[in-house]
């Protein structure tokens, strides 16, 4: 079935953490769409890539956010060989699974180095950039469900995730005089295994409302496209938008009190009805 999205040709872009995963089905979307992608990981290694191949316009370079000057670097690049940047998308992100009492101090703070001062100063070059050449350019952060609900033995992801969305509200609001659009997309639980994805085999996750299964990459990068399209969001900053398949609407209640033992036989008749209609 074709896939429709918004017609995003020569814009200019740079995606961070995209050696796989959500990262990595995002900036093949934005190709798709018919942007120049800046992939950038962590990773050395372009193999991790093959499924994934890169097309006419973009490039491979790699990059730690955690790092200050690596940020300067990547900006510099991109600016040499993309001759500008139109879209920013902060996806790269690290955490520990620890609970409170866990871990070190040094992980914590490498989360923190990451996911907040490394995203926020690349946010403030690339801005920078885009004010010069008088660009009205989008940044969107790619946060998660637990900027507002908390996860066991991952608190400081959780932390830095909320940090992020309270950074797309004051950024958003520094850089609406520019008419450059910061906001975020929420995703819940969404399958991260390329392998997997390749083959359509789902991962079951009970607590989603809407089907029952993990999200798809897909499912997140076709609204990176859609915040990205002046056209179509143009008038939309400081957003977050939830994609999680009703993920964080699960709660004991729900748990306690499943449809069909809440419904009545005639009820749930009529919603079969529906569904088939």
């Amino acid at each position: 079935m074709k896939r429709f999205l918004p017609d995003l040709t020569g814009m200019r872009a740079i995606v961070t953490g995209s050696a796989g995963g959500l990262g990595r089905g995002i900036a093949e979307i934005l190709q798709d769409a018919g942007s120049n992608v800046l992939w950038t990981d962590l990773k050395k290694k372009e193999r991790l890539l093959k499924q994934a191949p890169i097309k006419k316009g973009g490039r491979w370079v790699t990059a730690d956010i955690g790092s200050l000057n690596n940020c300067d670097q990547l900006v510099d690049y991109a600016m040499n060989y993309l001759g500008g940047i139109d879209l920013l998308v902060n996806n790269a992100a690290t955490w520990s699974n620890c609970s409170f009492w866990e871990g070190k101090p040094q992980q914590w703070l490498k989360t923190m180095q990451v996911n907040v001062v490394g995203t926020k100063y690349l946010s403030r070059r690339v801005a920078g950039e885009m004010i010069n050449a008088n660009i009205r350019g989008s940044i969107i952060f790619i946060t998660s469900i637990h900027e507002r609900v908390p996860r066991r033995w991952h608190f400081d992801y959780s932390a830095s995730k909320a940090a992020q969305r309270a950074l797309v509200q004051e950024l958003s609001l520094e850089l609406a005089p520019f008419k450059i659009r910061v906001n975020n997309i929420a995703p819940g639980h969404i399958e991260n295994r390329p392998s997997r994805v390749a083959k359509k085999q789902r991962e079951r996750n009970l607590y989603v409302p809407l089907g029952g299964y993990s999200g798809m990459p897909d499912d997140i990068g076709k609204v990176v496209t859609f915040l990205a399209s002046a056209d179509l969001a143009g008038y939309i900053t400081g957003a977050s938008i939830t994609v999680d398949g009703g993920l964080s609407l699960h709660n004991h209640w729900v748990d306690q009190l499943p449809l069909k033992k809440t419904a009545s036989k005639n009820r749930i008749q009529f919603l079969k009805q529906l569904k088939h209609t």
